[in-house]
């Protein structure tokens, strides 16, 4: 199961992955928040991949070829034979990679687009260069680099994908390079506790989605996935914190607040952080007070007055924002705000009252009133848990009649859904009424539950899609919620049921964005932090 089919090869703190497009090989920039395709592989026949945390090898024919990264921009090459062609392929311009020098066995690529320099200096064997002019001599019409061999047999070279020219190219051989990346995941799996191959499976899916050091991430940030979903969302952080927060606190804290850390002067935190932008069209559900209540469980460090009297700044503000910035009801005012971004919810109107965000919204309040009164801010514990009290009627009261439903946010015109979001009200917990938890504990036995876990649509619904992202689909994030929640109601064999068919989706199709909850058959992006979460978690 190990291989680029369903992974990636990336690094901690390394904004460089390796993915399959097709047959063929390619290495990808970080740099810019996205994956952006800059080099691909050639090769003369046929190739068998091995795939390792620390190294890639790839065998074609009589030739070796090997791949190791080292920093946060490095890539190291060694091998048998004549190198694989690297053919730099991001030509989206006419001025875009026209640069190439040669000397002292070093090539330099400037690429203006992604503002980046790739250097080549070749360590072992003699470099071919292939890069015509264009017409009018101003950019190339491609840039092909091979490799050959050494009077040994051997090429040794180096590759580093870099937002300023350097002075020295590489300190290290191959072998040093890769030991160094070897011992760093050995004892980062060993942190990581892992007793089964699928836990080392997660281990090295958080491992390897780590970014650090560069523009807007200043300290270790988890992207969703180096496959594609190269950003930090401001709620699948908190599943990295809640995954984290028993093994590396500091880590866990750090994911934790990182959009906070960006929200504006009024409360409101960013959809997403990349490395140099943020999305603040959107916003992400309040979902921090419930994980937290989690998140002290799993590490009693969480209660340190120190960390409680930061927290409790951020979240106050935030909690703030919603329910003064977002109506007397508050409402998600788009898809992308629930993170149920094309839910069947939104179907007949984008800003809608929904019981899943007052229940979140409830559960801060509650949390923030149990931090004020350890901060001893008397007043706040009070008018917090006052409304925790409000939110939790609103929440039971204005969502059911005998089963749940949304809202539109301006007329408050009721609307039926089969949609999983409105079930999340489950964080209440044991605070639900009696009445709407029966209704959520039938409808996930008759309504959600499948062979492979909770689908995001009744699969009673006729406007369920098997590969319909928020309409049908499987997701980490529910199955997270779901079976922790169900756990601390003691609600425990439907929680394990929810879990153990969740789990056989991932043993059998790998850790993609989501799952066809009827197949078990791995969905959309690869690699993916929340599902690795959800696995270990459960």
């Amino acid at each position: 199961m190990f291989n680029l089919d369903k992974f990636h090869f990336s690094a901690r703190a390394s904004l460089i992955s390796v993915a399959k497009s097709g047959e063929n090989y390619v290495i990808h920039s970080l740099h810019n928040g996205g994956m952006v395709p800059m080099i691909e592989l050639g090769f003369s026949n046929a190739v068998k991949e091995k795939l390792l945390p620390w190294e890639l090898q790839l065998t074609e024919g009589d030739k070796d070829h090997k791949m190791c990264l080292f920093g946060k921009d490095g890539v190291c090459f060694l091998g048998k034979g004549s190198s694989p062609s690297l053919k730099y392929i991001y030509m989206q311009g006419v001025y875009n990679a026209n640069y190439i020098y040669e000397g002292n066995n070093i090539i330099k690529i400037c690429d203006c687009f992604t503002n980046t320099f790739h250097t080549f200096k070749i360590h072992k064997g003699n470099v071919v260069i292939d890069a015509p002019d264009s017409e009018r001599r101003i950019y190339k019409k491609y840039i092909k680099i091979t490799v050959l061999p050494d009077e040994n047999g051997e090429y040794e070279f180096t590759l580093r994908l870099s937002t300023s020219e350097r002075s020295v190219y590489s300190d290290l051989t191959y072998n040093e390079y890769m030991e160094n990346r070897k011992d760093e995941f050995l004892k980062w799996e060993e942190q990581m506790r892992c007793k089964t191959q699928y836990e080392k499976y997660c281990a090295y899916i958080l491992w390897s989605n780590i970014i650090s050091g560069e523009g807007n991430y200043d300290r270790d940030a988890i992207v969703m996935s180096k496959s594609g979903m190269c950003k930090l969302w401001s709620w699948d952080n908190t599943f990295n914190a809640l995954d984290l927060a028993d093994k590396d606190f500091e880590l866990s804290y750090n994911q934790l607040i990182y959009p906070y850390r960006f929200m504006d002067s009024h409360g409101r935190t960013p959809d997403t952080v990349t490395t140099v932008n943020m999305e603040k069209a959107f916003v992400k559900p309040p979902i921090q007070g419930w994980i937290y209540k989690q998140l002290v469980k799993r590490n009693p460090k969480y209660e340190d007055i120190e960390i409680i009297d930061e927290l409790y700044y951020y979240m106050k503000k935030n909690t703030d924002w919603w329910l003064n910035y977002r109506g007397n009801t508050p409402c998600y005012y788009h898809g992308n705000d629930s993170g149920n971004d094309n839910a069947t919810c939104f179907d007949k109107t984008e800003i809608i009252q929904s019981p899943d965000l007052i229940a979140y919204l409830s559960v801060q309040c509650e949390v923030l009133s149990q931090m004020a009164e350890k901060l001893n801010l008397c007043t706040d514990a009070r008018i917090y848990k006052m409304l925790s009290d409000e939110l939790l009627e609103k929440c039971t009261s204005h969502f059911f009649d005998g089963e749940l439903f949304v809202r539109n946010g301006i007329t408050e015109e009721i609307y039926r859904t089969k949609s999983l979001m409105p079930l999340r009200m489950i964080v209440l917990e044991n605070r639900l009424p009696a009445d709407i938890k029966e209704y959520i504990l039938t409808s996930l036995k008759n309504d959600f539950l499948c062979p492979y876990g909770l689908a995001s649509e009744s699969i009673n619904s006729p406007l369920y899609t098997p590969n319909g992202y928020w309409r049908g689909p499987a997701w980490g994030p529910d199955h997270i919620i779901f079976g922790l929640a169900l756990r601390n109601m003691g609600e425990t064999e439907l929680s394990e049921q929810i879990a153990a068919r969740y789990k056989s989706a991932v043993e059998k199709s790998g850790f993609p964005e989501n799952h066809d909850p009827l197949t078990g058959d791995a969905l959309k992006c690869k690699a993916y932090t929340w599902t690795a979460n959800a696995y270990r978690l459960l």
